[in-house]
């Protein structure tokens, strides 16, 4: 059941999406959904340090990338968090498999090498 809290944080991203449609949009959650929406990366642990960065390629692949924000992780990847919930991820991303993107993401747009 839907709380009124995820509903309007549901609402906002929405919202947001019909005016930012290009870019990522950052979403808080406590466990990794089991549906991953195009274009939202997920913040997944407590809101103020989130274990883990995941996201739907940006090639259109469909495949699911995880990143480790842990401090004690190698690799690990940091996030800076910007206005109206666009995040800046760092480093860059190079999948080895698959389709082997390489890209960032700043302040929500995808910049591909």
């Amino acid at each position: 059941m839907l709380t009124l809290r995820t509903w309007m944080q549901e609402l906002r991203l929405r919202l947001l999406h019909l005016f930012f449609d290009t870019r990522y949009l950052a979403h808080r959650v406590g466990d990794l959904p089991e549906q991953i929406h195009e274009r939202r990366i997920y913040l997944v642990g407590e809101s103020e340090a989130p274990w883990l960065i995941a996201f739907q390629c940006p090639c259109g692949c469909g495949s699911l990338i995880q990143l480790n924000t842990l401090k004690e992780a190698k690799p690990r990847w940091t996030y800076e968090y910007h206005r109206f919930e666009h995040i800046s991820l760092d480093p860059s991303v190079w999948r080895k498999v698959g389709c082997k993107s390489h890209f960032w993401i700043r302040k929500g747009k995808v910049v591909w090498c």
